[in-house]
């Protein structure tokens, strides 16, 4: 008898499918707050992790259903369920890099006045003062990249931590126990 190979679907594929999916729906979602307007922050980080709940709970489910024949641990999904926010942060925030770098300079500039008034208040020296506005200027935009892409990974991992207990599937038990029934009957 000749065996078939099986070839696993790939999670880092899907994660990445998917988590490019929710990147681009934040971005689009970004594009609607500004167009209406600069809303509040704190309700687009709402929309924006009301947004990557839904893609991750989406990419797991339509991963297991589709890919894994209903079955999926729940340490691979909470794997998918971190990778897609990583990947989706990563296209969400060299958008928004781009944004802040060459559209609208005034998220860095009121950044900058809050580090600035922060240093003032704790009473810095004018020399460190103006050493650390120099390199905050200059690494800035980088470092909100940063920030992005490590903020919407740990909350989509926290979120994962909880969403994969409930989209965890075990193999059918009593198909199993067939299976296992009938292998030691033919023996």
């Amino acid at each position: 008898m000749v065996e078939q190979e099986t070839k696993l679907p790939s999670v880092l594929i899907a994660s990445m499918n998917y988590g490019a999916l929710l990147g681009i729906s934040l971005v689009i979602i970004s594009l609607i707050f500004y167009v209406l307007g600069k809303g509040e922050f704190k309700v687009q980080d709402l929309v924006y992790y009301v947004v990557a709940i839904g893609a991750i709970v989406f990419g797991i489910r339509n991963f297991r259903d589709n890919k894994l024949g209903g079955v999926i641990s729940y340490r691979k999904s909470l794997y998918l369920g971190t990778l897609i926010p990583l990947f989706g942060s990563i296209i969400f925030g060299f958008a928004y890099y781009i944004y802040i770098k060459f559209v609208d300079s005034s998220v860095i500039i009121t950044i900058l006045d809050q580090t600035e008034q922060s240093m003032i208040d704790q009473n810095y020296p004018q020399d460190q003062i103006d050493t650390g506005m120099y390199y905050s200027r200059k690494f800035a935009p980088f470092i909100i990249l940063v920030t992005t892409i490590i903020q919407y990974t740990f909350a989509g991992f926290i979120f994962s931590l909880f969403i994969s207990i409930f989209m965890k599937r075990k193999e059918d038990s009593l198909d199993g126990n067939l299976n296992s029934s009938k292998d030691n009957f033919n023996n």
